[in-house]
């Protein structure tokens, strides 16, 4: 009986039920795989409404009837759409402190045996999108498969986007769930507190030598000769290296060929090689 649902989403209910099977098609190389048994997608969109999908169709039944116009599931993305991408563990621990019904929320999910979660969000110009992946309670071990393997999770995503074609389509408007809260993705508060934080911790942390494995053992690198390789490995001309740096293409050649005598590279192909198998990202 669904006396609790929002009129309003009533159609987004039927639309999930009529593609169910569709979805759970599509998922099960990720099922008989990984021991997954859950997947869920939502795109939110920068007015209020959204398309959510899962496999599990009891739990989506009682999530869009229950929690889907709810505030804090906006509230929530809206955080999210401050960066370009997230990760995000679930926390399935009913002992944490939270609002009455994202703390139901969380304990319904259990109830429904859906555990050990791990969303992805994307963040567009004006929408989010968000994959979600989870188990049973059992499958403690899953969390290693998702930090260890991100590379298939991606592998996944886009062979979904692939697949699920029109499915995803936001444009229909009754395919979408319809939220409390109807303002923009990008009128959260700010924390000014995290961001001193960040850059407290930056400023506490600077670099200025890196260590590369080479095939004449380990190298040590200035930040500069650090920034030129990174410059370079996102297929940047010396000149655009300069411009970014504020140096003369000069400068920036003599750093690469201090790095190449070290390393016993022999031209930039090789430089962006040693620069990717380090896998310094973080400058």
């Amino acid at each position: 009986m669904r006396r609790f649902l929002n009129p309003s989403n009533r159609l987004a209910l039927e639309f999930n039920e009529s593609v169910k099977n569709i979805i759970e098609k599509m998922c099960e190389p990720l099922f008989n795989n990984f021991s997954l048994t859950v997947f869920g997608y939502s795109h939110f969109l920068n007015n209020g409404t959204y398309l959510d999908l899962c496999t599990h169709a009891q739990w989506q039944q009682h999530y869009i009837e229950q929690f889907a116009s709810s505030s804090f599931i906006t509230t929530y993305i809206k955080q999210v759409y401050e960066r370009d991408t997230q990760y995000v563990l679930w926390n399935n621990s009913l002992d944490v402190p939270r609002e009455e019904k994202y703390a139901r929320f969380i304990e319904d999910s259990c109830n429904h045996n859906i555990w050990h979660g791990f969303t992805i969000y994307k963040k567009h110009e004006t929408s989010v999108e968000a994959w979600h992946f989870a188990t049973v309670k059992e499958n403690y071990e899953i969390v290693n498969f998702y930090i260890n393997r991100l590379d298939l999770l991606h592998h996944f995503i886009l062979y979904f986007k692939d697949k699920a074609g029109k499915l995803i389509d936001t444009t229909d408007p009754d395919k979408l769930i319809v939220s409390e809260d109807r303002s923009s993705l990008n009128g959260s508060d700010k924390k000014p507190w995290v961001e001193k934080q960040i850059e407290n911790f930056m400023h506490q942390t600077t670099v200025q030598r890196f260590s590369l494995n080479t095939n004449r053992g380990v190298i040590i690198i200035s930040k500069r000769e650090a920034e030129c390789m990174f410059h370079l490995s996102a297929n940047k001309t010396v000149k655009e290296i300069a411009r970014s740096m504020e140096l003369s293409p000069r400068t920036v050649e003599s750093y690469l060929d201090n790095v190449k005598k070290k390393s016993n590279c022999t031209n930039k192909s090789e430089l962006v090689s040693l620069f990717t198998q380090n896998s310094i990202r973080y400058l």
